[in-house]
């Protein structure tokens, strides 16, 4: 019997922080903020969840241009994965039986988007495997991949996490986590092992 593999997707199998830079970078050059922000920060820089902090925005105007791409037609579908993640998750599908958990925004097209980008993406893993969840304590299965920490922390079974700038800051809790890392060839590694009875 497969073991149950769950995987977080925005900044675990989509690159988010890419996507969200490119948006912000293009929308504060384009309302002329540039003169008080910064408009050409990249992935790397995104040190902060809450992308709008990183540029140093005001709250009100943060909240509402992050409201406004996560409203943007196209935003979701067109983000890119994270390098070796569709290729690691096809090979893991032969030996986990794979869900894909992530928490969704709110809105008219974030679900859709994600589903057509999951349909195009990860066509091996069926739909019905797609679970769209606020609290992933509530899921029932052997490992989670996340970026969140306080995400891992709610699971009950094995904990990886996918590391990202802003959650570097934040490993006082290594000591609940099964593994650590920012490589999908490092998650294939050790997720083979375990599948195999070594670990």
């Amino acid at each position: 019997m497969k073991k149950r593999l769950f995987v977080d997707m925005d900044n675990t199998i989509t690159d988010i922080s890419d996507g969200a830079t490119k948006w912000f970078n293009e929308k504060l050059k384009e309302r002329q903020f540039n003169n008080k922000y910064p408009t050409t920060l990249n992935s790397n820089d995104i040190v902060k969840y809450k992308f709008w902090e990183n540029y140093g925005l005001d709250e009100n105007i943060g909240k509402k241009l992050t409201d406004e791409m996560f409203n943007t037609e196209h935003f979701w579908y067109d983000l890119e994965p994270i390098r070796d993640s569709i290729n690691v998750l096809r090979e893991l599908s032969n030996v986990y039986d794979i869900y894909i958990a992530t928490r969704p925004i709110i809105n008219d097209i974030c679900i859709p988007e994600k589903i057509e980008w999951l349909k195009v993406h990860l066509p091996f893993i069926p739909l019905e495997n797609v679970i769209f969840v606020f609290n992933k304590g509530i899921l029932n299965g052997d490992f989670l991949i996340d970026d969140e920490i306080n995400q891992l922390l709610n699971f009950s079974g094995r904990r990886i996490l996918f590391c990202q700038p802003y959650n570097r800051e934040n490993l006082t809790f290594t000591h609940n986590l099964f593994f650590i890392t920012n490589s999908w060839i490092d998650i294939k590694n050790v997720l083979m092992e375990a599948a195999n009875g070594v670990i």
